[in-house]
């Protein structure tokens, strides 16, 4: 596969895992719309984001075969894009200030790590 592509495709299935996973918690808890967001909730949340971007990076690197802590920084770098477009959007809409950073944070020490624990299996004993 010409390196290009791969790289565009690890990026690309580092961040379709993060959404879905995400996406699906979310449809989960707020499939009763009389459900509240509470504190609880967004502790999870951030934990969740965290294991769900260490698998996303482990899987990016995996696709990417090759330089795998650039194509981890690429994922991450789209989530920074993507989760400031958040803040800036939905933050009035939170019931906690620390919310949507610590979500953020979350992503990209986890993609950043699942990456670098792929790049450390493959390394020879």
């Amino acid at each position: 596969m010409i390196p290009l592509v791969r790289g565009l495709l690890a990026v690309v299935v580092g961040y379709v895992i993060l959404t879905i996973g995400v996406d699906l918690l979310f449809a989960l808890w707020f499939g009763n719309p009389d459900r509240p967001i509470t504190i609880h909730f967004m502790e999870f949340a951030v934990a969740f984001t965290f294991v769900l971007a260490l698998v996303a990076g482990y899987a990016a690197a995996w696709v990417a075969q090759r330089a795998e802590m650039k194509h981890a920084a690429w994922l991450a770098a789209l989530i920074v894009v993507m989760d400031s477009v958040a803040i800036l959007r939905y933050h009035a809409q939170e019931p906690a200030v620390w919310f949507e950073p610590a979500n953020l944070a979350a992503g990209v020490l986890g993609v950043l790590l699942g990456a670098k624990l792929r790049q450390r299996s493959r390394r020879p004993a």
